[in-house]
């Protein structure tokens, strides 16, 4: 693909909420050895690298879901090209009856290109700002404003690492 020698990756992730299968995913993709550029902005882990993110994040009626996010084994590392996904969540109805459903995305890279890019191009414009809330007076659950602060915190820490990169 692009002059370079591609692997398939197949991905599966699966969720569960008091043993009952709540979400399932699977991912089948190529990817070629990332670019030079690429390692050097976004370095890839060490070898055997574990993360586990781990939260307890209260539901009402004094009862707290236990969120547990684990990531184990080597990633891929490599550049995606093209990647076809499919995920499946599960739910019961008002009468207790299981329902599901899917949706599927693909992802493709069109165009290919290891030419240098103006480090303008990464900054937000002007009036961008992240929001806590929708305009329409509908906040984001507690689990997913803490995920936002997490990306937000990771985010800040790459950036400065990638603003360090580029004046050097």
């Amino acid at each position: 693909m692009f002059g370079s020698t591609a692997r398939r990756v197949i991905t599966k992730n699966t969720s569960r909420r008091d043993s009952e299968l709540t979400s399932e995913s699977e991912s089948d993709g190529w990817y070629i050895d990332a670019p030079v550029a690429w390692l050097n902005l976004d370095p890839p882990p060490e070898q055997g690298a574990f993360c586990v993110f781990h939260a307890l994040v209260g539901s009402g009626g004094n009862k707290r879901d236990d969120f547990r996010f684990n990531q184990n084994g080597e990633r891929e590392t490599g550049f995606p090209l093209l990647v076809a996904s499919t995920n499946r969540s599960y739910f019961r109805d008002h009468d207790g009856v299981m329902r599901s459903h899917e949706s599927s995305h693909r992802d493709e890279v069109t165009e290919f290109s290891e030419a240098a890019l103006d480090p303008a191009v990464f900054i937000p414009p002007r009036d961008f700002k992240r929001v806590m809330q929708l305009p329409c007076g509908v906040r984001y659950p507690l689990s997913s404003r803490l995920r936002f602060r997490w990306e937000m915190l990771k985010d800040s820490c790459q950036l400065r690492k990638k603003l360090a990169l580029l004046r050097s």
